[in-house]
This record gives structure tokens, sequence and C-alpha cells, in this order.
């Protein structure tokens, strides 16, 4: 029998760089890897729904069928039985009580839970995240704060199914850069041993980096220097100014800046606002809507933006934490950028609300990283005119350079600040 990962990646679901991202997250915070994939993104759930029921070869338990247990079926299972075996009976079909499982291959499990039940059964697959909210619902388990938001995030997304507008763009999706690129001559290993979903080893881990190599101004920071500056604090600890404001340059009648000059004043760039105008300015060209924000003290805040109708006020108190669903806690976890309609999630209401319009647009989001550490993210939105001419190799190497900039002026104004203080 294949493995989970194994039979995503050879339907071409998922990549094997997001398998590889996978698996680290497991190995890191345990779990079944169909609920990594889920929390990174990768797949939906009706897709980890339809591809448990072709790995098992046994009908899917979906969250409809878990929803509604009448007490009756709950008691033919005790609780310490249904929570030690992880195991829901949920409908009774003629003779047979139909019951949902993780390991349903386990035919020794079967036969204790058929002799404690008292009947034959017809078993059932469920995801792990369902199954563990089953538990806790109707027998009492605990349930990890991790799948409650897992499971608000995949509720949420029910209620409001994101539908892409016709003529979006071909890679509308939750991506990472290296889905798009040619095999790269540059590899990372990772070791095998995926305990719990039997792949039995991931090859590789393909990083690119840009051809032209990076910036000869990027000072690269050590990882003493993130840890003082905290994983998601460098604008706040390095003295970047943090308060937002509305940037408001006619764009209109602006000259076309090319990427080679956008580069240059990157690398003459002295702080950390002037590198967010720089892009702010830069990507009025191609968006009609484009916002940035800093990512500092586990919150996403608003701090520059630039489109018609942008409300000052809101883009000042926007805040988003990542202890909610949404597509910055996506892109946190690994994802390299996102194009699409964003789900009708309440982190996504209030960054419309900036606006004072709805979700229908399709947008991009990227993330800027130093060294992982997510410190900026870019938004931008061409109304209805959608992103399908969007040049992605162009924004990938925005990205890049700016995430330089970023790095270097923080680490200068750092250096700057601790030479006036032994000068003192």
């Amino acid at each position: 029998m294949q493995s989970l990962g194994a039979l995503l990646l050879q339907n071409g679901r998922i990549t094997k760089p997001q398998l590889g991202l996978a698996i680290s997250k497991q190995r890191e915070i345990g779990g079944r890897l169909g609920s990594c994939l889920l929390e990174m993104g990768a797949i939906s759930e009706g897709l980890l729904d339809r591809t448990l029921a072709e790995q098992q070869g046994v009908p899917i338990a979906a969250e409809e069928v878990l929803r509604d247990i009448s007490n009756e079926l709950i008691q033919m299972l005790p609780a310490r039985i249904a929570i030690r075996y992880q195991a829901v009976p949920f409908r009774v079909a003629g003779s047979r009580v139909e019951i949902a499982m993780l390991e349903v291959d386990n035919l020794w499990l079967q036969d204790e839970l058929s002799f404690i039940i008292g009947r034959r059964l017809k078993v059932y697959i469920a995801s792990e995240v369902r199954l563990v909210s089953a538990l806790a619902k109707y027998y009492g388990a605990p349930q990890p704060e991790r799948f409650l938001k897992l499971e608000r995030m995949l509720d949420q997304q029910r209620q409001q199914p994101v539908q892409q507008a016709q003529g979006a763009h071909p890679e509308s999706r939750l991506i990472h850069w290296a889905d798009l690129d040619e095999p790269s001559s540059q590899v990372v290993p990772i070791r095998g041993g995926d305990s719990g979903t039997g792949d039995d080893e991931v090859e590789a881990q393909e990083r690119r980096q840009p051809d032209d190599g990076p910036s000869p101004q990027s000072i690269p920071l050590s990882d003493s220097e993130l840890d003082s500056l905290g994983a998601e604090g460098a604008f706040e600890e390095a003295g970047a100014s943090v308060s937002p404001f509305l940037y408001t340059r006619d764009h209109s009648s602006a000259e076309v800046v090319e990427i080679d000059d956008v580069e240059a004043q990157l690398a003459a760039a002295g702080h950390p606002e002037e590198v967010g105008q720089i892009l702010v300015d830069y990507l009025a060209q191609f968006f009609v809507r484009v916002l940035i924000f800093q990512v500092r003290q586990g919150a996403v805040l608003g701090w520059l933006g630039h489109g018609p109708g942008l409300d000052r006020d809101r883009l000042t108190d926007f805040k988003v934490t990542f202890d909610e669903p949404s597509i910055f806690l996506n892109l946190r976890e690994g994802g390299s950028f996102f194009i699409g309609q964003l789900p009708e999630m309440p982190p996504h209401l209030e960054l419309a609300s900036c606006w004072s319009k709805d979700l229908a647009d399709e947008c991009a989001v990227f993330p800027l990283r130093i060294q992982d550490h997510l410190v900026s993210l870019i938004y931008g939105d061409r109304g209805p005119l959608g992103l399908q001419a969007l040049d992605l190799d162009l924004i990938r190497r925005l990205t890049t350079v700016a995430s330089q900039a970023f790095e270097r002026c923080i680490l200068e104004q750092k250096q700057a600040r601790l030479r006036q203080a032994s000068d003192r």
C-alpha cells in the first residue's frame, strides 16, 4: 500500500518540497501527515478525504457523518475504549455498526471493537482532525489547541468555499517558489523515517536561490543576532518605524520604474521605512491596491499602503495575530506566496475593510523573510481585472532583494545604536 504522501505526490497534488516541509513539520510537532498538509494549506480537506479513502480502500467518514451521532450509538463503546483505540461508532446499517477509525488496516483492533460492541463492523477512515474533534465532543477526550485551530479554519472554509474567478492566474494557490523552478543544483538532503505515515524517505528538498546571488550590499544576520532581534520582532528591536501611515504619492503620473533601478534604490536605502516606500512605488505599477505589513510580536500590523479608497485609520488599526486561521498564518508556516480569492474569514474581512470592499477580487500575498524569519508581507490586487498576467519571476526577484535590504538596514541600525552606546 502506498503512503499518503507518495500517493499525493504521484497524483500531482503536492510537490516534493511541500512533502518535505510537511514531514519536517510532522517530526517537530507530531500528528498525521495529512494534518500537517492541511495546516500548511497545501491541500484541501476534500482532497485529503478522497486520498485517504483511495489509499486505505475504505469509505471516508467525513465531517458531516460525525456531526450528529445519537447517544445510543455513542454508548455502544465505552469512553476509555473509544479514546484509547481512536474509534467512534456513528451509524447502524442493518446488522452492522459503521465506525470511524484512524487505523483501519489493524484487523486485530477491528475484531476487538466488534467484540466490545457486540456487532459486526463496517469500517470507515476519518481524518485525524475530525476524529479528534468527535472524540472530544462525544467522549470528553482532550482536544489540543492545534486541532481546535485547524478545525475552526476548515469549518470556515466549508461555510465560505473559495470560488476562483474566471481567468484566474494559472498559479492561483498557496504555493512554494520551488514549485515553479527548473531543477536546481543546490539540494539540501532530508532524512526519511516519516513516523506514522509510511513514507520511506524524501530524498531532498530543493531550496533555490536567485540566479544573480545575494546582493553585495546585503549583510547577513547571524543566529545570535536574529535571536537578539526576536523571530518576528526585527522592526521593533532594530529601531525601525512601527507606526503605520498612508503612502500617498500620485502614481498616475509617475514614470515607469524598471526592476534594475528598484534594485539599486533598495541597495542604497538606509531605513526599513524607505525600503517599504520603494516597494509601494514600484508595486503600484502592477497593482491597483498595495499594502505592506510589518510582522512583530506575533502579529501582522498595517504599515504602508496605496490605492483608491484606502482608509488610513483602518490601516493604522489593522492587527491580526497568528492565533487565528488566515492566509498570514499559512504563509508564516512556510508558504512562499498566495494568489487567489481569500476565504471569508475574520482576518481577511478586516483586511478588505481597509478599502471598504469585499473579498470578490483575486489578490496576491507575498512574504518577506530574513533567514526564514517572517518580517513583512506584501498584499496586492487589481480589482476585477485579476492577476492572470502577473510576472511571478519578477515578483520573486523583488522580494529576494527587498528581504536583503530589510536585513541590511536592520543590522546597520542596530550596529549604529551599539556604537552610540559605547561612545557614551
